[in-house]
């Protein structure tokens, strides 16, 4: 990540070397703006995880963006951009699942999980603007890349365990923790209406995948200095490490922001 800042930075300061002897060819820009984002499960997952009754809903939650793009112009409409972003992510899921053990007992599980991941994206984007004049709309397409800085998972569950002779136990769970690092992820959870609490590992090793690459569109409109879009991001990788599940499971990135932007030359 260190490497990345430093060949960001060098980048940077070439951009501002060429922009001053070609002010009409670079230009560079400051972007923030408010967007939210989501985890696709594909329906190849539900349909490998229906023998444990799995079903799974997500929910957009407001997060936030800002950072600093580069304008290379190729064309006398036509731009490639780059630059470098930075982005407050939270997910919402609501899961659950029933399955029966070789005991005949009968589970139903279910949990809210909110993720929250901080993240930095490089975008490579063509752009075209429909007009010279100062007021125009913009039409962009490209690719990104982007890495996971750090992230928290907030788990908050209860579980429901019949017996084969119609005894119910009720459970309510509860954990924290980064879903990017390798260490032991421990939930706690206690009989309900009880103050005892057990720890219980689920598993070893990160639940995401730190990096991301995908595709990106936009559209926005162009006013003197300042710029309005509307940005989609789609993740191509699996957002889920395959490892911690244990069997195939997928996830997919979607992320959107409306955005402000600034023309600084």
């Amino acid at each position: 990540m260190k490497k990345l800042f430093i060949l960001f930075g060098i980048m940077v300061f070439s951009v501002g070397l060429m922009a001053q002897e070609e002010p009409s060819k670079v230009q560079v820009g400051v972007r923030a703006g408010l967007g939210g984002s989501t985890l696709l499960i594909p329906k190849s997952t539900i349909m490998n995880e229906s023998v444990f009754g799995y079903s799974s809903e997500q929910s957009i939650k407001l997060g936030a963006m800002a950072g600093l793009v580069v304008d290379f112009q190729v064309m006398p409409k036509g731009y490639i951009q780059t630059g470098l972003l930075y982005s407050w992510q939270r997910v919402g899921q609501v899961q659950g699942a029933r399955f029966t053990d070789s005991l005949s007992t009968q589970y139903s599980i279910s949990s809210e999980n909110l993720y929250t991941m901080h993240r930095l994206k490089v975008p490579l984007m063509f752009n075209y603007h429909f007009s010279t004049s100062k007021n125009h709309f913009v039409l962009g397409a490209g690719i990104f890349a982007d890495a996971a800085l750090a992230g928290k998972l907030t788990y908050n569950g209860s579980a429901v365990l019949t017996t084969v002779d119609n005894e119910k136990q009720s459970y309510v769970m509860g954990g924290e923790f980064n879903p990017y690092t390798n260490d032991p992820k421990e939930i706690r959870y206690s009989v309900a209406d009880d103050d005892h609490i057990d720890l219980y590992t689920v598993s070893e090793g990160n639940i995401l995948n730190r990096i991301d690459f995908g595709l990106s569109l936009e559209i926005g409109y162009q006013i003197s200095q300042f710029y309005v879009g509307a940005h989609l991001d789609f993740g191509l990788l699996n957002a889920m490490n395959p490892k911690f599940t244990t069997h195939k499971y997928d996830q997919r990135n979607m992320a959107f922001q409306l955005m402000l932007g600034y023309r600084i030359n």
